[in-house]
């Protein structure tokens, strides 16, 4: 799967901006790293350590993240997708709140409105998702349970 790319008219100042990603660095847990022979920034998160990635390019008006999993030893995963939604969901909110921080500090922001209501409902949705699967594992467990454990009921 692809990763998720997002670009973002700011137009701020690079040093304001560069304060934002050192602060969203730090805070969550990123270390500076090599991925596959490329220069990013990645995070170990959760008890299976999925790792995160990350890297971001400002170029003085608009700024660019792209996000990744990995997934298994050398493959990787974009930010879309039922496979680990568990670990996809914080992450693009996590990154959907870092847009939301520098876009609503620009001058820019009228322009990306559009994007962001996307982005939130698409969020909700995904997150949605993620609670039914849950709900529907659950059902499936109480289902098997009673059916091969009778006793148990």
């Amino acid at each position: 799967m692809a990763r998720y790319q997002r670009t973002v008219r700011l137009c701020l100042p690079a040093e304001q901006v560069e304060d934002a990603m050192q602060t969203f660095l730090t805070q969550n847990r990123f270390y500076f790293s090599q991925w596959q022979g490329e220069t990013c920034w990645a995070a170990d998160q959760g008890a299976a350590r999925q790792v995160r990635f990350f890297q971001y390019r400002y170029d003085g008006e608009t700024l660019t993240l792209t996000a990744w999993l990995r997934q298994g030893i050398q493959g990787e995963s974009g930010l879309d997708g039922w496979a680990a939604l568990d670990q996809k969901v914080p992450y693009r909110r996590a990154l959907f709140d870092l847009c939301r921080r520098l876009v609503e500090s620009s001058p820019e922001k009228g322009q990306t409105q559009d994007w962001m209501k996307a982005e939130q409902s698409r969020l909700r949705r995904q997150g949605s998702i993620f609670v039914l699967a849950l709900l529907a594992a659950g059902a499936l467990i109480a289902w098997t349970m009673a059916r091969w454990f009778p006793f148990a009921a």
